[in-house]
């Protein structure tokens, strides 16, 4: 079920607020720090560099805070 919002059934008031949400969106990117994911990965005690036996543990992304979209700057 699709939420209409304030529109009381009004096509025109529907389509607009339509519009506010897509340009709202258009904002937020992919997070560089994180890929999109909303978790970076930190390495628990020795570091080789081989992802196969280094000890690895999640983190929420500080840069989006776990949302994984930043907001778009010109």
């Amino acid at each position: 079920m699709t939420y209409i919002g304030p529109t009381d059934g009004n096509l025109y008031a529907l389509r607009q607020r339509e519009q506010e949400i897509e340009e709202y969106e258009a904002r937020w990117v992919d997070c560089d720090d994180c890929g999109g994911s909303g978790v970076t990965l930190i390495a628990l005690g020795f570091h080789t560099g081989d992802p196969r036996t280094d000890d690895w543990d999640e983190e929420e992304c500080e840069t989006c805070c776990g949302t994984g979209k930043v907001e778009w700057e010109e």
